[in-house]
């Protein structure tokens, strides 16, 4: 067996991609385990390396890599649900060395709330890689996972999950809970915004690490220039500015980079908190402008009277997750999510 095992691991390694790997490992680990999958997860348990720390540990540190065990996640996504149990107990020690968050997306699939109950008893764990698992095998847009739906009454259980780690002391996991939390803003916003302050006012004092976590949790809806969010943050919609946008030049060749300056002033008998940033909207393959993308400029206390200037550097080089063509491209400056200038570039195809 352990030879047939090898050879099927092995079988055209050099070809495969790291995902294609991990299917591998994992379709010989089904094939060949001479026991019941209840089985398989006590002897792997029970030959897993040491746990990661339970504790956070400084950067300089650093963690041990057990990249290794990735087809052992895969196998338990594959397998687990034959043996739910043990499955479970397995995916707890999995997370304490590598990840789980992928393993136990089948799981939330087919049992969504019962899933996230489960979860959820881990929000008290003293290891901070289970606290984590809690919220980042939850996530419903994880990254490389599959998408998962969030029904209103999963909301309120994701909510009650997160809201046990919203002061965690581990900044690993507050970042799993930010990350969560802004998943969940590109679905249900309103809700996020209407959570996320009704726990603001409750921490009228929020410490430095909530603040941050807010900020990060609120990056896509600041982005979209959400209104309800940008109260919450205290960006309210400004008043008596005046914006003037300007380039070193207005025709750029495919390659080169532009200079763009934004120049502020308030106009308005009180200081203004602005979030001042820019967009860009591509022209299309078909000669039509794409959606906006905003890119991030600063944050600025402007004083009545008072005059901020901008100046930020864009490239305009092909990227593989952002295919440029060329004809006009409109640059907008929000302030505050609002628009408040505009401009365009023409861009051109050198010979």
């Amino acid at each position: 067996p352990r030879k047939a095992f090898l050879a099927e691991c092995l079988r055209d390694l050099d070809e495969l991609a790291f995902s294609q790997r991990i299917q591998q490992f994992a379709r010989a680990l089904q094939t060949h385990l001479p026991c019941s999958v209840a089985d398989a997860c006590h002897q792997l348990a029970a030959n897993l390396p040491p746990a990661l720390s339970p504790e956070p540990v400084p950067e300089s540190e650093g963690w041990q890599s057990y990249d290794f065990l990735w087809p052992l996640g895969q196998w338990i996504a594959e397998e687990g649900q034959a043996a739910p149990e043990a499955a479970w107990t397995f995916m707890k020690a999995l997370t304490q060395r590598l990840t789980a968050e992928f393993a136990v997306r089948p799981f939330l699939e087919a049992d969504p709330s019962g899933t996230l109950l489960r979860l959820s008893e881990l929000t008290n764990e003293p290891c901070q890689h289970l606290r984590r698992f809690a919220s980042e095998g939850s996530r419903p847009l994880l990254p490389w996972g599959k998408r998962l739906p969030c029904t209103e009454t999963e909301l309120k259980l994701r909510f009650t999950l997160l809201e046990q780690l919203l002061d965690d002391r581990s900044a690993y996991v507050r970042t799993s809970v930010a990350n969560h939390l802004n998943d969940l803003s590109r679905i249900h916003p309103e809700a996020v915004v209407k959570w996320v302050t009704q726990q603001s006012q409750a921490r009228s004092d929020g410490t430095r690490e909530f603040l941050a976590l807010r900020k990060r949790a609120l990056r896509t809806l600041i982005k979209t220039g959400n209104p309800a969010c940008m109260e919450l943050l205290g960006f309210h919609p400004p008043q008596n500015l005046t914006t003037d946008l300007s380039f070193d030049r207005t025709k750029i060749a495919l390659g080169e980079a532009m200079e763009l300056k934004i120049d502020v002033v308030n106009q308005a008998t009180s200081s203004q908190q602005l979030l001042i940033d820019y967009s860009i909207a591509f022209q299309g393959a078909d000669g039509r402008p794409r959606p906006a993308k905003v890119f991030k400029g600063c944050e600025v206390d402007l004083v009545s009277g008072g005059e901020h200037q901008l100046t930020k550097q864009f490239s305009w080089v092909q990227r593989s997750t952002r295919k440029l063509y060329p004809g006009p491209q409109r640059v907008a400056v929000l302030i505050n999510g609002i628009e408040q200038a505009d401009a365009s570039i023409e861009l051109f195809k050198q010979s």
